[in-house]
């Protein structure tokens, strides 16, 4: 995952991620996949790691982070009014 996770970075700051490249230079996923082996049968390695470009643009972990801070909230709020009504 750490592989993964360096090579998205430095994807993301390639001139190459803006999608322009000059004819004969690799495509993202050819840089990819030169640099990862295969990690699952019948799946491109570049699909994880563009996977975790987008997971890092749109903050998706930290908003299932709030959304277990409030599910775990409510649920402390609902155990404290069973007790109590007990």
């Amino acid at each position: 995952m750490k592989k993964i996770l360096i090579i998205s970075i430095l994807l993301m700051s390639s001139p190459l991620f803006s999608g322009h490249h000059a004819k004969g230079e690799m495509s993202n996923a050819e840089v990819v996949k030169k640099a990862i082996p295969t990690l699952e049968k019948n799946k491109h390695p570049a699909t994880r790691v563009f996977q975790a470009i987008r997971i890092h643009i749109n903050r998706e972990l930290d908003e299932l982070t709030q959304f277990l801070q409030q599910i775990i909230g409510l649920m402390l709020s609902l155990l404290v009014l069973r007790v109590s009504a007990s």
